[in-house]
């Protein structure tokens, strides 16, 4: 499941891909339009695509000002269906070339939505694909297609997109459980990660002797309490400062040329305390 603040930010990135989508598909049919002699009439598309604008506009509004991201999500999705509906009708029905937005639409609704939701828009899709079909050859409503096939030819097209629909639901359902259970094990072993590194640090912390860790490139990166006040420095100050610059007597390198400190001797500063330093290779 996503938190709130994926949720967002998924309804949010939806949003503004659709937006581009629409001025792109806007610009190719105009172009088409203009260069391609075509009994479509242009005000019904054009009104379609601006009432779709607007819907995402409204969307956009709608994310900053209503918490309840999972309805918004279920509302965008089946105003999508709609739109692409009117909009593949506009374009002529059977000869549109924009029904492959009915996918898109499916794949989104698996992404922001529980898997069932991929199956019902897919179920939505072939009735709302196949319903447009179907009234404009019986000529219930103004047809805009150029051809004019058989019923079962018909009937044949609204089947394959039945099944197609409903395979892009399972194979982005598929997809998309994977991806959340690696998502979920991926934020176990991150805490995980960080509890253990709060342990290791309340044990450096905790021990009575000075404890320096350092970087491969032997600049410090943790010191413990006890170190800091046996060189009477905060660790705000240490931190990311080499520590060959806080002992007089040279510290031996690695074959790695990595700075790592194998006892104490006087520290730099000219105090006269002598104290054990215990340094490691931060992972």
């Amino acid at each position: 499941m996503h938190s709130i603040s994926d949720e967002r930010n998924w309804l949010t990135w939806l949003v503004k891909v659709r937006i581009l989508i629409l001025m792109v598909l806007l610009a190719i049919e105009l172009a088409v339009l203009r260069l391609t002699p075509s009994p479509l009439p242009i005000l019904p598309f054009l009104a379609g695509m601006v009432l779709w604008f607007a819907l995402s506009l409204f969307f956009m509004f709608l994310v900053s000002v209503w918490n309840e991201h999972r309805l918004q999500a279920m509302l965008q999705v089946l105003a999508d269906l709609a739109m692409v509906t009117l909009v593949v009708h506009f374009t002529g029905g059977i000869d549109s070339s924009l029904n492959f937005l009915y996918p898109l639409v499916i794949v989104v609704a698996c992404m922001l939505l529980p898997r069932a939701w991929g199956y019902l828009s897919a179920a939505l899709a072939f009735i709302l694909f196949g319903t447009i079909l179907e009234l404009d050859y019986y000529l219930v409503i103004p047809s805009y297609s150029t051809s004019h096939p058989k019923l079962k030819a018909l009937q044949v097209v609204i089947f394959v997109n039945l099944f197609c629909y409903f395979a892009i639901a399972y194979l982005a359902g598929l997809l998309m459980s994977k991806l959340r259970q690696v998502d979920v094990q991926l934020k176990d072993t991150s805490g995980a990660l960080e509890n253990l590194q709060a342990l290791h640090e309340n044990i450096v912390q905790s021990m009575s002797g000075g404890v320096i860790t350092t970087g491969l490139d032997g600049h410090i990166t943790l010191v413990n309490r006890a170190a800091q006040q046996l060189l009477e420095i905060s660790e705000a100050e240490l931190r990311g400062r080499s520590v060959a610059g806080l002992f007089q007597d040279p510290l031996p390198i690695s074959a790695e040329t990595a700075v790592m400190p194998k006892s104490a001797t006087t520290p730099a500063t000219g105090s006269t305390r002598l104290f054990a330093c215990a340094c490691r290779r931060s992972m």
